[in-house]
């Protein structure tokens, strides 16, 4: 069996969380790596890591490792580079994950979208006007 990664906070693990688990389960051994006492945005968890490390256990994980705190509290794009990190440094080499949008082909065409050319030129631009990255971000998404 291979093992097959998730990414998340489960703060707090939901029945959408426990689904996903259990459709992973299908595919191999599950290997979830969450954030710890702190989010993103620096938010302190709802229930620290222990307790969410329990429900992600009870709820079909195998395995549950922790994200360095420096890329939990970080923006989504570090958080999902932690997640990969660890889950890549213990053996994962699939990724299973839950969207509200249900749609792969609209997932797709957006990743590929924000990694061409078009919206990184449009990006570098926004960046120039003295605003936070999110705003460029969004800024450049728009155009």
């Amino acid at each position: 069996m291979s093992a097959i990664g998730t990414i998340a906070e489960f703060n707090p693990l939901h029945t959408g969380h426990k689904y996903l688990l259990t459709e992973a389960r299908r595919h191999g051994t599950v290997i979830a790596a969450i954030s710890g006492n702190f989010v993103q945005r620096g938010d302190v968890a709802i229930f620290d890591k222990r307790k969410r490390a329990a429900a992600a256990l009870a709820c079909g994980a195998d395995i549950v490792l922790e994200i360095p705190v420096s890329y939990a509290m970080s923006t989504a794009q570090n958080f999902a580079l932690g997640g990969v990190s660890v889950l890549s440094a213990f053996g994962c080499e699939s990724l299973i994950f839950g969207s509200e949008c249900g749609d792969t082909a609209a997932l797709l065409r957006t990743a590929k979208a924000l990694e061409g050319d078009v919206f990184q030129a449009a990006l570098r631009a926004e960046l120039t006007k003295g605003d936070s990255f999110a705003a460029a971000r969004q800024r450049a998404v728009a155009a």
